[in-house]
């Protein structure tokens, strides 16, 4: 014959979550292997499933927990849960070009939704929205006052903006197109050229030079220089 002790109530905490919960989920800090049993009221016969979901509101139940084969008496315990805001939508990937701080990434929150952007996907403190960027991987929440909602990861690219190309004034022999002329480029950049300094479509690269004014910017990695001004001759 074996003799178990009974094993002590749960202790009445009340439990704050935010979002929905299930009864699964809840640690009551019980003992070691104890099973707790949910219940609907202090009398009740049946068990609650624990794939009970808790939507948003307070919810009382009575609770024991079970060691051994032996139940303790109930508890009443309470559990609050909090609306939770969806999550909120950012592009998966994004990219800058110089300096940006995360006031200013791209992100959409719902109405009344703060947002914050994590370091990692465990961060519990968001970071000041006014510093600067470095390329990384982001986790970005929204806060509706009382309960963070769950994250979108965000890659963020930040590119340096390529210096200015060289503004000395070139002479062309003969006919050229713009995509033939260099002006001693980076390598690997693409010249832009325009018409004036505020025009903003380039010129096309099979568009015929005249001899004039432009002005001349170059890409590197889908960052776009400054421009300078050019004046180019032609005999």
């Amino acid at each position: 014959v074996s003799v178990n002790p009974v094993p002590t109530a749960p202790v009445n905490v009340v439990q704050v979550f935010c979002g929905n919960k299930y009864l699964s989920e809840i640690d009551l800090g019980q003992g070691v292997g104890a099973t707790l049993k949910w219940y609907q009221t202090a009398t009740s016969v049946d068990v609650l499933p624990m794939t009970t979901q808790l939507v948003t509101g307070t919810h009382a139940y009575h609770v024991s927990q079970t060691i051994n084969g032996c139940e303790s008496s109930r508890a009443e315990i309470q559990v609050i849960i909090q609306d939770q805001l969806s999550v909120p939508v950012a592009p998966a990937a994004q990219l800058y070009c110089g300096e940006i701080q995360f006031a200013d990434l791209e992100v959409t929150a719902s109405i009344g939704g703060i947002i914050g952007w994590f370091a990692t996907s465990v961060s519990t403190t968001p970071i000041d929205a006014n510093q600067d960027v470095i390329t990384g991987t982001y986790y970005v929440r929204q806060f509706n006052g009382t309960c963070w909602s769950d994250e979108t990861t965000v890659q963020v690219t930040v590119n340096t903006v390529p210096l200015a190309p060289n503004n000395s004034n070139i002479h062309l022999c003969g006919n050229y197109n713009f995509g033939q002329v260099s002006i001693g480029q980076v390598s690997g950049a693409t010249l832009n050229w325009y018409a004036t300094a505020t025009s903003i479509t380039p010129l096309s690269p099979t568009t015929n030079v005249v001899g004039g004014t432009y002005y001349v910017s170059q890409t590197i990695g889908d960052c776009e220089s400054p421009r300078v001004m050019i004046n180019v001759s032609q005999t």
